[in-house]
């Protein structure tokens, strides 16, 4: 499995990651163009830097999961390099939106640019204080090597199941509202529309959190 591990910021836990996943994939440190991170020059592993361009992101798109591993100090910068969609592997309380429902979520997706629109599976430290789309899982970046690498591959296979509903929402958003007469995005079509992708999404959600259990 090639996996593109995505970071702004030194971090002994993110060696943790590095070192609990390395053994089982093909891995590569991905760092902000012009960084001087110089502890992953001592990881022996490829190391590249980059930008939110092509042709990265056409090359980070390639890979079978690319992990973004955000801090609260570099959150800001990373967030402008969430180019193609991803993992969220959260160490610390950064500022996410926060949504006290999935019709909430779904009219930021699809007027917002934000990088939580490209998330396809969040792990984290910290619990988030709100309604996400992507599935969620807690990790513990100080558990055992061999617990924390089972805990990463477990959430990357329920990446990849939450992506055909994401990929279902992208075309949503750059087909089928892109078309739609603005007047009928707002007031009962909106509201019956955002209710019947609630009740599709939770069905969907039941098949995802299965394959956690």
């Amino acid at each position: 499995m090639r996996i593109a591990f995505v970071c702004a910021q030194e971090s002994k836990h993110a060696l943790l990651v590095l070192k609990a996943i390395r053994k089982y994939s093909d891995l590569s440190v991905w760092i902000p163009a012009g960084s001087n991170l110089w502890l992953y020059h001592l990881c022996d592993l490829p190391l590249v830097e980059f930008s939110a361009k092509e042709p990265y992101v056409s090359w980070l798109s390639s890979f079978d999961a690319v992990l973004y591993f955000l801090t609260s100090d570099s959150f800001n910068l990373l967030s402008e390099l969430v180019c193609v969609p991803g993992i969220f592997l959260i160490v610390e309380d950064i500022p996410l939106p926060k949504f006290s429902s999935y019709q909430e979520f779904f009219l930021h997706f699809f007027f917002k640019e934000d990088p939580i629109n490209r998330a396809l599976f969040i792990m984290s430290q910290v619990p988030p204080n709100s309604k996400l789309l992507p599935p969620y899982k807690p990790i513990n970046l100080n558990s055992p090597s061999g617990e924390l690498s089972k805990t990463i591959f477990e959430g990357i296979r329920l990446a990849h199941a939450f992506l055909p509903f994401y990929k279902f929402m992208t075309e949503l958003k750059d087909r089928f509202l892109k078309d739609v007469n603005r007047e009928l995005l707002k007031g009962e079509f909106l509201e019956k529309f955002l209710k019947e992708l609630d009740t599709f999404y939770n069905i969907y959600k039941l098949s995802v959190d299965a394959l956690s259990e």
